[in-house]
């Protein structure tokens, strides 16, 4: 065999290793491609044997078969008498409508609700109350704020008496004056 590319002095072993290494990758290479090659070639060979066996391969056409049965079997009419009537002018159909506009509405406070004063769909106008809430919780801490005031104006009219007759002092009235205004 004759040398293809000659190499320096240093370089004739690697020289060597890399003519091994690329035989190597051909002959793998080969080893593949012949397998491949078998593959294909068997996979054909199938298809073309299933395509004989269904008739691809027959000569007649697949709508000439089909028009010959045509001609024997009668086909089944379904006829109606076209009657003149007017059409209406209606639509059914499934959906929801949504509106264009929309508001939630949430309370300042949390609590049942007791009664709804309007309907849905209904407009209502800026401020009108349009729910009512279950107050009677709220009513009774409004009587009892009243009746908290009305005892801490009591006690700063009668610390104000003593203030003024020097029986206490001024600390202690300053003390119900500032209950009083919280």
């Amino acid at each position: 065999m004759r040398a293809l590319l000659t190499l320096p002095k240093g370089l004739h072993r690697l020289g060597k290793l890399t003519v091994f290494v690329l035989k190597e990758i051909y002959d793998y290479m080969n080893k593949h491609l012949k397998r491949i090659l078998s593959i294909t070639i068997a996979a054909l060979i199938i298809l073309f044997l299933v395509g004989y066996k269904a008739g691809w391969f027959s000569g007649q056409s697949v709508t000439a078969q089909s028009s010959a049965d045509a001609q024997n079997e009668a086909l089944p009419i379904n006829a109606v008498i076209v009657n003149g009537h007017g059409l209406t002018d209606q639509i059914v159909a499934t959906g929801t409508i949504l509106a264009d506009e929309q508001v939630d509405i949430s309370p300042e406070i949390s609590g049942r609700l007791t009664s709804v004063h309007f309907t849905e769909g209904a407009k209502v106008n800026e401020g009108d109350c349009l729910a009512t809430i279950n107050d009677s919780e709220l009513l009774a801490l409004i009587e009892k704020n009243h009746h908290v005031l009305k005892l801490a104006e009591e006690r700063e009219a009668r610390q104000k008496a003593l203030l003024v007759r020097e029986a206490i002092s001024q600390e202690v009235y300053d003390k119900s004056l500032t209950e009083l205004n919280t």
